[in-house]
């Protein structure tokens, strides 16, 4: 793993004491990276910070000589939060929590918000792979949430679940909801390279995706042999013209085979 920024240490929180530090350093991470979020969910979400997010988690702050410019909250083995100080954003700091996260918390999963894309791009970097979407957040808010979980955790692993390889199928149905007509066409465009792509993987048995009688929604209907073959195709779509272009078209999918 990769080691923590000099100068920076790792270290349980202090307390409630330390709270209000912790709210300086989300206010100024979600300033930085979630210009998606309506100014009242912002407010509501910060004044409860304190008083219910935070005494529910485990948290793990990175201290710079004194002063707290990151943290990590986990619950169970799930990763609950993680900012960093926008003053000290790429210095390794968020890889370093995340680490110690998953070294000394167990962390498999993860929740992000499909709209904060830098932060999916850093969880995909990080070994996380998508598992699932759900087109609100916990709250019921219109933040479509992205269900992400550790690649090398037991589930992927030959071998696992007492020594039976997990090769189970995996069945992705749903459907992909344009806004605009301009977004369907968007679709139409970069659709059949998309499914020559796909249907091209060797864990693809099966890949269809077709426009409904409502011309701004298409029917998706996948299956791979496996959850690492589909955790693959996620990668390289992630990476992809379509992941890239399309990120922002709302889905509604649920995806069977997975635990």
């Amino acid at each position: 793993m990769p080691e923590t920024p000099q100068d920076v240490t790792l270290r349980s929180d202090y307390g409630p004491s330390e709270y209000p530090a912790l709210v300086a350093i989300w206010r100024s991470a979600v300033r930085a990276t979630h210009d998606f979020l309506a100014v009242e969910d912002f407010a509501r979400i910060e004044s409860m910070l304190a008083s219910e997010y935070f005494p529910m988690v485990d948290l793990i702050v990175a201290d710079d000589a004194g002063v707290a410019v990151g943290f990590a909250g986990v619950e169970s083995d799930n990763l609950e939060m993680l900012f960093i100080h926008d003053s000290s954003r790429g210095k390794g700091i968020g890889s370093a929590l995340l680490n110690e996260a998953i070294a000394s918390h167990g962390v498999t999963k993860v929740d992000v918000n499909e709209q904060n894309l830098g932060a999916h791009r850093f969880y995909l970097t990080q070994g996380f792979r998508q598992i699932g979407r759900s087109e609100l957040d916990g709250e019921g808010k219109p933040y479509p949430i992205l269900h992400m979980r550790l690649a090398d955790s037991d589930w992927s692993q030959p071998g696992s679940n007492g020594g039976q390889d997990q090769t189970y199928e995996i069945v992705l149905t749903g459907q992909l909801i344009c806004k605009t007509v301009e977004e369907s066409e968007l679709v139409a465009r970069l659709l059949p390279t998309h499914i020559e792509l796909t249907r091209a993987e060797p864990g693809c048995t099966s890949f269809e995706v077709t426009r409904t009688d409502d011309p701004l929604v298409w029917q998706v209907d996948e299956r791979f042999v496996s959850q690492q073959a589909f955790e693959a195709h996620q990668h390289r779509v992630a990476a992809s013209e379509w992941g890239t272009e399309t990120t922002k078209i709302a889905r509604e999918y649920i995806i069977t085979g997975s635990d």
